[in-house]
């Protein structure tokens, strides 16, 4: 279905095509040839009944010399073809709905493979959409931001070690809470972990180190009035005393790879276990950092790959 307008030597025009049961021949190598991966842009375009259909707007100054109708044309396609396989959630919107452009991104929180309530609806709506193009595979990439997420592991190890020494018993992947800066309990814990990480002497050093910084006075916890539930009123004091555990909790060397892989694995479980997307179409690619974080956390990747 074609339709052309010519205006003060201006061509506009639009091709709208049905291309049933289109396939590829075999590669053949040619210094002229489209450097796209037209296997990946057909399985995109191509529905559940075999059928492409393709608009595709030409533009063009017939008065100009180097006009050519077969070029304008063929950069056409070149055009579409080449935002469909770098943007295909954009480019296919009609099909995965409004903001689609997100989907690509699954969002974990920092130092977390837990996947949050809006990146399962996200999972949701991308299962729906590929029902409707059964020619691609899922491909899904587990990542991770070196310094965000090492950040938020090495809190998490430092909570749960408070935790305990606190004698607050967890279920696995339970949330302690917040840390209570102010308890006679945690300040001593706390106190006691500095000491075990970086020695005998570390609480009195660091004491004396932030009273320095601070230009004041400042108080620790009491050993007797701790029995008794009193804590020492500084609470800056215990809140730096964190950080500082923080930055010395050391990581295993695999950690963050780990924590990628198990966020690939949360999404690939929760597409073929909760939503039933066939386990044969959706792939794995290896982990990788990202080099920034989504203002709400670190991004798994999603793309796609043609079924062979």
């Amino acid at each position: 279905d074609l339709q052309y307008k010519i205006e003060n030597s201006k061509l506009l025009g639009d091709n709208k095509m049905v291309l049933d049961k289109f396939t590829l021949g075999e590669r053949v190598e040619s210094p002229t040839a489209v450097n796209l991966p037209l296997d990946l842009a057909i399985a995109l375009l191509t529905d559940s009944s075999g059928k492409i259909d393709l608009t595709l707007p030409v533009a063009g100054d017939i008065d100009n010399p180097e006009f050519s109708y077969g070029h304008v044309v063929w950069q056409a396609i070149r055009t579409v073809l080449t935002r469909i396989v770098t943007a295909p959630f954009r480019a296919l919107g009609s099909l995965f709905g409004s903001g689609a452009e997100t989907l690509g991104d699954i969002v974990f929180d920092p130092g977390s493979a837990r996947l949050l309530p809006t990146e399962q609806e996200k999972l949701r709506r991308v299962a729906e959409g590929l029902q409707k193009r059964p020619q691609l595979k899922l491909q899904v990439q587990g990542t991770y931001h070196k310094d965000v997420d090492t950040r938020a592991l090495r809190a998490r190890a430092v909570r749960a070690d408070l935790a305990a020494r606190e004698g607050t018993k967890l279920a696995p992947g339970e949330d302690p809470g917040p840390v209570g800066f102010d308890n006679a309990k945690t300040q001593r814990a706390l106190e006691n972990m500095l000491e075990a990480r970086a020695g005998a002497n570390a609480v009195t050093t660091f004491f004396e180190d932030f009273r320095k910084s601070a230009g004041r006075d400042v108080s620790r916890v009491n050993v007797a009035l701790a029995l008794v539930g009193r804590g020492a009123g500084d609470r800056a004091l215990y809140v730096a005393m964190h950080q500082r555990l923080i930055e010395l909790q050391p990581l295993p060397g695999n950690a963050l790879g780990d924590l990628a892989k198990a966020r690939a694995e949360a999404i690939t479980q929760v597409m073929t276990g909760t939503l039933k997307f066939e386990p044969a179409r959706i792939t794995g690619k290896p982990a990788d950092a990202v080099e920034e974080a989504d203002k709400n956390g670190v991004p798994a990747k999603l793309s796609f790959e043609p079924v062979k």
